[in-house]
């Protein structure tokens, strides 16, 4: 079963994706609505936390419940005592709090709560009130599955990955941020599974454009590595998937926000905000100037470094665009690999070892282990070339 959020928190987890995108709709006015829209936010913000749990025989419980809800915002903040742009934002609230989402997702059954395999398993198929949610896991899966396939083939067997949604009330001290990512292997091994676990009372804006950046990070570096995540000795690999493959993972997310294509509605109506946010994520993982820093930010900051001067060493090397692709493909290679921990670990220490400084970047460049190295796999794909040239 793919397990969900249990259904007394969906209310207010709807409530906060409401807010959300309610505010993502204001599009350029974004700055105006949240100063002029302050108080309304507060007591929405406040209100959220205490959803009324009766709800109306005639309608589904969560359309019912967050319809009380609204009722209770209007009373406190009606639309005739705002000002500036907290109308519109008061607008976009409204509608998305009476819209029926129920029945277009599960008509004739919505969930109630009092059965949680059939709540979970419609939560699951991309239920409407999670849709904000979901875009986010779709834009996730298809970059990283339209990466690895690019570098695997068309018809590569990439493992089998399902989102999970969870509540907890621990604060995440490493991110920042009001929700946890993390990526297990399923119980009958079938699988992997992608669990963001929400909480719920301080989930805003900022988290959820940074929620982007975090899936994208989970499916891309962890989903799809080639070795057991649980393994004894995945620890020695924490520098290759927490900072190389994390800093891999962030560029090409980075290029798709840059590049001139369509995206998703929810992303383009911010997309300066969802490329800041997920540029802040990413650094905040590698950031180990700041004192009393964890020993793993230690970790992921070598892992970035070494990755940051392997991209350079590969634009040096075969030019720009084609030095970037050369080294998205290579990590993307090692990482759907059955190259052990110990192999990737080793790996990054001896990158940043031999590419450390101006004079080890020369001296790479004249080095024809490496560059052949570099030429061989750009003419066959053998990662393995590589992996050996750095670390013999």
């Amino acid at each position: 079963m793919n397990g969900q959020i249990k259904w007394e928190r969906v209310p207010q987890l709807r409530a906060r994706l409401i807010a959300i995108e309610a505010l993502l709709e204001q599009r350029d006015q974004l700055p105006g609505a949240f100063r002029d829209g302050s108080g309304l936010l507060g007591t929405y913000d406040t209100l959220a936390g205490h959803i009324p749990q009766a709800s109306d025989p005639g309608q589904p419980p969560l359309e019912s419940r967050l319809q009380a809800f609204w009722r209770t915002v209007q009373s406190v903040s009606p639309r005739q005592g705002l000002v500036g742009h907290a109308t519109g934002l008061f607008d976009s609230l409204g509608a998305l709090a009476m819209r029926d989402i129920c029945a277009s997702c599960s008509p004739g059954a919505p969930c109630t709560g009092e059965n949680a395999r059939e709540d979970s398993q419609r939560i699951a198929s991309k239920g409407r009130c999670l849709s904000p949610f979901w875009t986010l896991c779709e834009v996730a899966e298809n970059l990283t599955i339209t990466q690895y396939r690019q570098v695997l083939g068309a018809t590569a067997d990439l493992p089998t990955v399902q989102f999970q949604t969870g509540y907890h009330t621990d604060p995440n001290n490493l991110s920042e941020v009001a929700f946890s990512a993390e990526t297990r292997e399923s119980h009958d091994g079938a699988r992997r599974d992608i669990v963001i676990s929400f909480i719920l009372e301080k989930l805003r804006l900022d988290d959820f454009e940074q929620l982007l950046y975090a899936l994208v990070h989970e499916y891309f570096v962890h989903a799809m590595c080639g070795v057991q995540l649980d393994s004894g000795n995945a620890d020695l690999s924490d520098s290759f998937h927490e900072g190389w493959m994390d800093t891999i993972a962030f560029l090409v997310l980075d290029r798709y926000l840059q590049l001139e294509r369509e995206l998703p509605s929810l992303i383009e109506m911010d997309l300066d905000g969802f490329r800041d946010n997920s540029r802040k994520a990413h650094l905040r993982r590698h950031d180990n100037r700041k004192s009393g820093c964890s020993a793993a930010i230690h970790v992921n900051a070598l892992g970035r470094h070494a990755a940051r001067r392997f991209v350079a060493f590969c634009q040096a090397a075969a030019g720009s665009e084609a030095g970037i692709a050369l080294a998205i493909d290579f990590s993307v290679a090692v990482n759907a690999s059955q190259a052990n921990d110990a192999l990737r670990g080793d790996f990054v220490s001896n990158v940043a070892k031999r590419l450390a400084g101006p004079s080890g970047m020369a001296n790479a460049l004249v080095d024809r282990t490496l560059t052949d190295a570099i030429n061989v796999y750009r003419r066959h794909s053998e990662f393995s070339v590589i992996l050996k040239a750095f670390c013999n």
